[in-house]
């Protein structure tokens, strides 16, 4: 697992559903807000994704924060309503989608946003020693 993904949602039982159906592809962390991440933000690694739930409260502090910058994102909303589709685009989203989602699509977005966001590693070729 050489790609990591790092959760906002608020709601705990989401929280855990999204951390552990994504752990068996991705390296996963998860906060309950962006408030949290901030708290241990020099101990924190770039992302190769960030999933938001957007909540209105902290939604301005995702383009603000250093260690996002360069981290696809892929913004999940509680209603599916097109001006909060809109405000995941001004906020540089690569996708948007409502809850609820069917898992294994949001799994297929999340592939697709961090190919196009370039920030996938290299993968690592093993090397026997003869």
């Amino acid at each position: 697992m050489d790609r990591k993904v790092v959760i906002i949602e608020p709601n705990q039982m989401m929280r855990l559903f999204l951390f552990n159906y994504l752990s068996s592809t991705y390296e996963v962390e998860a906060f309950s807000s962006m408030e949290q991440l901030i708290e241990i933000e020099e101990e924190f690694d770039e992302p190769d994704l960030l999933l938001y739930t957007m909540t209105g409260e902290s939604d301005d502090l995702i383009q603000s924060h250093i260690s996002l910058k360069n981290s696809a994102l892929i913004v999940l909303t509680n209603e599916d309503k097109s001006e909060e589709r809109i405000k995941a685009l001004r906020m540089n989203a690569f996708d948007s989608v409502s809850k609820p989602f069917n898992p294994e699509e949001l799994k297929v977005r999340i592939e697709i946003a961090i190919k196009k966001s370039g920030k996938r590693i290299e993968k690592r070729i093993p090397t026997i020693a003869v």
